[in-house]
């Protein structure tokens, strides 16, 4: 079948054989096959540049072209076109040349008939075409070869490298035209990328293809500049008609970018692990259907549930939610589906023990298509406890303002009150009378210790700090102590050697004692214990009183034991505050520990409870311990009980007009010469038109304007060297601590008797004036 030789070219110069041709085409039915026919070269490159043809027929003995040159001027001419050498020239050498340049045959003139020829022709346009598609097929897989990004490696059955595509030259180093024919471990240098040692390719070419793979730590070592490259392999065998292993094909994958991103993303996973698994807050990994895919232990840990309750599903967030709540997590949810994160809110999560937890969540989603969200879950507990703190201060702090102001307006009252009672008790009265002057005295002098607690529990009372040995205090108070307590409890005392030096005012310590010690003797109405220890302890920040408390350093501590009925959780939280009390009516004002807390607190200490209902109840006292080197010792009174006649002049600042005039009778009735003020303004204007003698100035600390400290400073520079009395119902810890008690002031506390007050002056005039003792 020559159906697909349509055009057929005849470069022949005997016209004879050419019409002999033309016969014999269609003696064998070619009639629709056009036959065209030059005699020389010149016109066949003329024609072939013109038109298309499927097959020349040509003599090698051409006017203008002879052997082999006519054979390369035709294949020039059409190269892809198939060419038949049809000559008389019987010659073998000849025709193996005409082969070698192209021509698809070489038939002899008189040795072919007219089939043979024709097959001939047929047979060289079908090896044109299969050489055409082979070529086309080479050329299509050479280019996918080199298009790809891998390197592939083709190795013959003696493991020599046949063919590299472009990446493979690259990779490797090695053009193709030099690494042809040479071994593949010459050119595909592979490495321990972390011992830099050689790898030997891990599989034999010719025998088993299924050998394991080259270790992922592999690296290739490019030629010339020796660079390495991280890898991967594959490896596929080739094989032969007959199924014979021929070679095979590596292909290498340069992995660097990968590699690279991997390490990065190995970093971030574990940089967020560490953020995960090391983060103050809880932080969980959960889908909004509820369940909790991961959680790290700090949220564990607020729940009360195991890790391995995790991993086993046995908790999920949406269940662990009180129905109160479910609302507001619902809201939150579709947020987080609409937006992709929802406003953290406040809520509760029900614990394993079925406790309430506070918490503070925030939520973002984390994928979108999986439905997977982060929470953020801050534990409020401890917010919610220093807030409550908070407010406990501050209402204690309220508390004693007030029970500070209404004692220093109250002391003013009882000041005048005892002293004209102790004017009316200096006359000759009915005994009756004496007696109701008594009652006075006796009810101001209760009043006055009531109002001298509400200063200790507001911490506006004036101390007298000095050197204690609490040791030697408390073995001084046991007798006392047996006494108040009663014969039915116990007594006792176990008091560390060599400590318990502190500084702090005796009479406030005692009255701390004595309170803890009556409490105890109430919560044992049928008998028990009462123990006393004592001893040393260091307060740091690993082991401290309490989260908010700042005391550091070293403290005594006291601690007060009973065997008592104890106390609630709820009551200790009231313990200390002023009028709390569980006892009866009539049996206790609730001052008691309030002015045992307030004594210890402006001693620089603190005071804690530890009970349980039915356990017994201890009290611990903090005081730190004193550093001074020598004791300190308060100055003592300097004069006797009586008094000689007075005449020094006293200028008296008071701005409560009852409590001025009695102290100003008081004053003059034992001789001393009185100016009086009612405010620093109007005293300072006093000594200034002043021409004689004061010897001493008594006044009020809290004064409207200008207050006393700051009126003896002015007063001092007028008369310098005189001494100053203050006297308040109270004073503010900060003016007492800074402005007074440091330079060793006279402080006179309201209320007071004559008595005190005229020895208090004597006292105050004895140190500058000796004359006056």
């Amino acid at each position: 079948m020559l159906e697909s030789i349509q055009m057929l070219l005849v470069v022949e110069d005997n016209m004879g054989d050419a019409r002999l041709l033309r016969e014999m085409f269609y003696e064998e039915g070619m009639h629709d096959t056009l036959l065209t026919h030059v005699t020389c070269m010149q016109d066949a490159e003329v024609y072939l540049a013109e038109h298309a043809v499927d097959i020349i027929l040509l003599d090698l003995g051409l006017p203008d072209a002879e052997g082999l040159g006519a054979v390369r001027r035709a294949h020039a001419a059409a190269p892809r076109v198939p060419l038949v050498v049809l000559t008389g020239r019987d010659d073998q050498i000849l025709a193996s040349q005409a082969l070698h340049e192209g021509a698809q045959d070489y038939l002899v003139k008189g040795q072919i008939e007219s089939r043979g020829l024709l097959r001939s022709l047929r047979y060289a346009v079908e090896r044109t075409h299969m050489e055409e598609a082979l070529y086309l097929e080479r050329e299509r897989a050479e280019v996918t070869l080199n298009s790809i990004g891998d390197a592939v490696i083709s190795i013959d059955i003696g493991g020599h490298i046949a063919f590299l595509n472009v990446v493979a030259e690259s990779m490797t180093g090695w053009p193709l035209i030099q690494a042809m024919g040479r071994p593949m471990g010459e050119v595909v240098r592979i490495a321990n990328s972390r011992t830099g040692e050689p790898v030997n390719y891990p599989f034999s070419v010719a025998n088993d293809p299924r050998q394991q793979k080259l270790p992922e730590d592999s690296v290739l070592i490019r030629h010339f500049d020796s660079r390495e490259i991280p890898i991967e392999d594959s490896i596929a065998t080739i094989y032969d008609r007959g199924g014979k292993v021929c070679g095979s094909v590596l292909v290498l994958r340069d992995v660097t970018e990968r590699r690279s991103s991997e390490t990065e993303m190995r970093k971030s996973d574990e940089r967020f692990r560490r953020l995960f698994d090391a983060n103050t807050i809880g932080i969980t990994i959960s889908d909004l259907s509820g369940r909790t895919h991961e959680a790290n232990d700090v949220y564990l840990d607020m729940l009360g549930y195991s890790r391995d309750e995790l991993l086993a599903g046995e908790f999920r967030w949406d269940l662990l939610t009180p129905e109160e709540h479910r609302l507001s997590t619902q809201n939150a949810v579709d947020a987080l589906r609409a937006t992709g994160r929802a406003q953290s809110w406040e809520k509760e999560y029900v614990r394993k023990d079925g406790s309430l937890v506070p918490v503070l969540i925030g939520v973002a989603m984390l994928d979108a298509t999986e439905g997977t969200c982060i929470t953020y879950v801050v534990d409020l507990s401890r917010r919610r406890q220093l807030e409550e703190q908070l407010r406990q201060s501050q209402k204690m702090e309220a508390i004693g303002q007030l029970a500070g102001g209404v004692a220093h307006d109250f002391n003013n009252i009882l000041t005048v009150i005892l002293g004209h009672a102790d004017l009316l008790g200096g006359l000759a009265l009915p005994a009756e009378a004496s007696e109701s002057v008594d009652e006075i005295r006796g009810a101001a002098e209760r009043a006055t210790s009531m109002t001298r607690q509400l200063l200790a529990f507001s911490r506006r009372q004036v101390l007298a700090p000095r050197i204690l040995d609490l040791g030697a205090l408390i073995e001084g108070l046991n007798k006392m102590l047996h006494r108040l307590i009663g014969e039915d409890i116990e007594l006792v005392t176990s008091l560390t050697p060599h400590t318990g030096r502190v500084r702090a005012d005796a009479g406030q310590v005692t009255q701390v004692l004595m309170n803890l010690a009556i409490n105890s003797r109430d919560a044992m109405p049928r008998g028990g214990r009462l123990s006393l220890v004592m001893n040393e302890v260091v307060l740091d920040d690993d082991n401290s009183l309490r989260p908010d408390s700042v005391l550091r350093g070293r403290f005594v501590r006291i601690s007060v034991t009973d065997t008592g009925t104890g106390m609630n959780s709820e009551t200790l939280g009231h313990l200390f505050e002023p009028f709390f009390t569980t006892k009866g009516p009539g049996k206790g004002t609730g001052l008691g520990l309030a002015t045992a807390f307030g004594i210890i607190a402006q001693s620089g200490g603190d005071i804690l409870a530890d009970s349980q209902p039915g356990s017994g109840t201890t009290f611990h006292v903090y005081l730190p311990v004193a550093v001074e080197a020598e004791e300190e010792e308060l100055a003592a009174p300097a004069s006797g009980l009586a008094l000689s006649r007075a005449h020094e002049t006293v200028l008296l600042v008071e701005d409560e007009a009852a409590v001025r005039t009695l102290t100003r009778k008081t004053l003059e009735s034992v001789g001393y010469v009185v100016m009086e003020a009612s405010g620093a303004e109007a005293a300072l204007a006093a000594v200034r038109a002043h021409n004689g003698p004061i010897d001493l100035l008594l006044t009020d600390v809290v004064m409207p304007q200008m207050g006393g400290t700051e009126l003896a400073t002015k007063f001092s520079i007028l008369r310098p060297g005189t001494p100053v009395i203050y006297m308040s119902g109270y004073t503010d810890d900060a003016v007492l601590r800074q402005g007074l008690l440091a330079e060793r002031v006279n402080f006179l506390q309201k209320p007071f008797t004559l008595h005190a007050l005229t020895h208090k002056v004597r006292d105050a005039l004895a140190s500058v004036l000796p004359d006056a003792a």
